[in-house]
């Protein structure tokens, strides 16, 4: 009998320890990693820094404007909806990690072209230079329809509506090391804006093939009368009281130091998980495909400005790409 009361004692102390010492998941509870390599925890990267330039030790240079595209299957990364490139910069601007300027030219500050990072711009600013739209004030109500409260609401932004990016970059040799390489100085997501309502009937319009038709905004596009010219507007899309214009930057970025945000956001590698490329490395290793759309000249004219139409821009832009590919081959046979 005595064995028999010890034996159930110590069976209850068990269940009594079981019960209240196990840990309480309900509260502190979080959910398992979601695969194996997210165990594995990166430490916050730094860029590479890039060699040295002396002034004295420069000998040639040229300032190059070149567009990528994001609808291309080698630049489609910076596309992917996983973590495409202007989502990554809107959160780090919105954060204030990184610094919008303003694009309007401005030759009073000595920014003719816009994108010499002379005007800072807020991150609502910036925001609004991209949707066109600012914040809103929004009224908070209660059950009997009573504002309780307001609210700036951000209006939602649609990554895919950009996928044009502009970059400028410095073209350089530098004696002291014998190499011939671009710098990258500012980057900048393009948008494409619409003028509304107030069009002329009749109005002079640019196709794009160089020939300046008449517009009636009340006579719709069709693929018929549209044959043979170079237009690139959906008809779908076609607004009636609006005109769709050439790209415009929303904002510039200064690229040495967006590096720091860049060097730690990945794109998405098809072929292997483990193994993304970095922003950073994607383009300080030229891993991208672009076509030059202004070199440094003395009348200051874009290719658009003496080519008109798309193939000969991008003809063009092949042949100035060859300048600068011969002037680095021409250096070795010196």
């Amino acid at each position: 009998m005595k064995r028999s009361l010890q034996l159930l004692a110590f069976i209850s102390l068990i269940v009594f320890s079981s019960a209240y010492g196990q840990e309480d998941t309900t509260t502190n509870w979080e959910p398992p990693v979601d695969g194996y390599i997210g165990l594995v925890k990166k430490d916050k990267r730094e860029p590479m820094p890039l060699a040295e330039l002396k002034p004295e030790n420069i000998s040639y240079s040229k300032r190059v404007w070149q567009e990528i595209d994001g609808r291309l299957s080698i630049n489609r990364g910076i596309t992917s909806p996983a973590n495409n490139l202007i989502s990554i910069l809107l959160k780090h601007i919105k954060e204030g990690s990184i610094t919008a300027y303003d694009p309007t030219p401005n030759p009073d500050k000595d920014d003719p072209n816009g994108d010499a990072f002379k005007t800072r711009l807020s991150p609502n600013e910036a925001l609004f230079r991209l949707t066109g739209t600012d914040s809103v004030l929004v009224e908070i109500y209660d059950e009997n329809g009573e504002v309780t409260d307001q609210n700036w609401v951000t209006p939602e932004f649609n990554p895919e509506s950009v996928f044009l990016f502009r970059i400028k970059e410095d073209w350089i040799f530098d004696e002291q090391r014998s190499v011939f390489e671009p710098r990258i100085v500012g980057i900048a997501p393009l948008i494409i804006p619409r003028i509304n309502g107030g069009i002329e009937i009749g109005m002079s319009m640019d196709l794009g093939d160089g020939i300046a038709d008449d517009f009636d905004p009340f006579n719709p596009i069709s693929d018929e009368s549209n044959a043979g010219n170079d237009v690139d507007i959906a008809t779908s899309d076609f607004d009636a009281f609006s005109i769709q214009m050439d790209a415009q930057p929303a904002f510039w970025l200064y690229f040495p130091e967006i590096r720091n945000v860049l060097v730690n956001e990945f794109i998405p590698n098809d072929y292997n998980d483990a193994e993304g490329l970095s922003y950073d490395d994607f383009f300080i290793g030229r891993h991208f495909d672009s076509y030059i759309v202004k070199v440094s000249n003395s009348q200051d004219l874009r290719v658009k400005d003496y080519k008109k139409t798309k193939v000969e821009q991008l003809l063009e832009s092949e042949r100035l790409k060859k300048e600068l590919m011969n002037f680095q081959s021409d250096l070795y046979r010196q």
